[in-house]
Parts: C-alpha cells; sequence; structure tokens
C-alpha cells in the first residue's frame, strides 16, 4: 500500500481533546485525536474575467 504522502495527502491540522469524568464512580477517560488531511489540486482552479 502507498502512503498517503505518495498519493498527494499532506496533514492540514491535529485537534485533540479529552474527557475524563463519566458520572460518579467512573474514573475511567477517554483521549481522542483527529488529523485533518488535505489533497493538492492535480489541476488548476479556472479563474473568472471580469
Amino acid at each position: 500500500m502507498k502512503k498517503m504522502a505518495e498519493k498527494g495527502w499532506e496533514l492540514a491540522f491535529v485537534n485533540s481533546g479529552e474527557a475524563s469524568y463519566s458520572g460518579r464512580g467512573n474514573s475511567n477517560g477517554i483521549f481522542i485525536t483527529r488529523y485533518g488531511f488535505k489533497r493538492k489540486r492535480k489541476t488548476p482552479v479556472a479563474q473568472s474575467s471580469n
């Protein structure tokens, strides 16, 4: 399988968050990381002439 970079994708942003309390008697938590990727356009966008 090709790597994402070889397919034209690049890392655009990373968001993270945590939820550490889920109610009385619950000491468990969760940590979430979201990775956002973007891919470069292969063809240029046509500009309108005004």
